[in-house]
């Protein structure tokens, strides 16, 4: 890049910390105003989806909305609320 293009600013250390809080909180919303998705434990999505854990240990590999952590499995929050609308509408 030229040296033309090149823009300069200058910001104090607390403006600087505002604008990457301001960035992360944007990406983890994708910009459309969701919250910002979380993955739940075994127990946690037990209760949201109102099934049981063994349930969700058994079947977990045909939920769309499970993830596979190590030896473990999460599962998404908003993925658990965009399956349930659709199970509704279906």
């Amino acid at each position: 890049m030229s040296e033309q293009g090149k823009l300069l600013v200058q910001l104090s250390a607390d403006e600087l910390r505002e604008l990457i809080r301001e960035e992360i909180k944007a990406a983890l919303h994708n910009g459309n105003g969701a919250e910002p998705d979380r993955l739940l434990s075994v127990p946690e999505a037990a209760k949201v989806l109102s099934l049981s854990e063994m349930w969700l240990y058994r079947n977990w590999k045909r939920l769309p909305f499970a993830v596979r952590l190590g030896r473990g499995v999460k599962f998404s929050r908003n993925r658990i609320n965009n399956w349930i609308e659709t199970q509704k509408r279906g």
